[in-house]
């Protein structure tokens, strides 16, 4: 989607719940909204790197309108992730959604 201003952004941040993340994208996905189209939206998956991350598969089949980001954090606390989420989001709205297991 670049070069576009969706109307809202939704973050998702993750952390040691590869499952889990993967269940919260596909429910965000274009096949489970209605009135909306795949552009009027993003999503913004940031994800914090562990031994329980997203797989190359999944992240192949995530839709055009999703962005993913793995980052290298050191503490415990989803802060950054989510400053992160923020700072990438382009919608004039932004949501926020965590799944986060300590």
């Amino acid at each position: 989607m670049p070069g576009t201003n969706p109307v809202l952004s939704v973050v998702v941040i993750g952390f040691r719940m590869a499952a889990q993340l993967a269940n919260t994208l596909f429910t965000l996905g274009p096949g489970y909204q209605r009135n909306v189209e795949r552009l009027d939206y993003e999503v913004i998956v940031v994800e914090n790197e562990s031994d329980d991350c997203l797989g190359a598969a999944q992240l192949a089949e995530l839709p055009s309108n999703f962005r993913y980001f793995c980052r290298e954090e050191k503490s415990r606390s989803p802060v950054a992730a989510i400053n992160h989420g923020f700072a990438e989001a382009r919608g004039q709205h932004s949501h926020y959604r965590a799944d986060y297991k300590k």
